[in-house]
């Protein structure tokens, strides 16, 4: 993509929910862990000002871990 997603996150049942973004070197570019309505989670993302390249987005929540791969161009 060109830097700038929206990432949607089934939240169902979900207390508490941490995004994680992470470049290869494994640095934290982006974090956000308030959100305003954790029932429906659609977070916008703009990595745009970042290096071009692969990150890692981490969605914690108390349910457990899912990361995604995302590359920036």
């Amino acid at each position: 993509n060109n830097g700038v997603f929206t990432l949607n996150v089934n939240t169902i049942d979900v207390k508490e929910l941490n995004i994680t973004v992470m470049n290869v070197q494994g640095q934290t570019v982006y974090n956000k862990n308030n959100f305003d309505n954790l029932t429906n989670v659609n977070e916008q993302i703009d990595l745009s000002k970042n290096a071009k390249g692969v990150y890692f987005i981490n969605v914690t929540s108390d349910k457990g871990v899912k990361t995604h791969k995302v590359i920036g161009q």
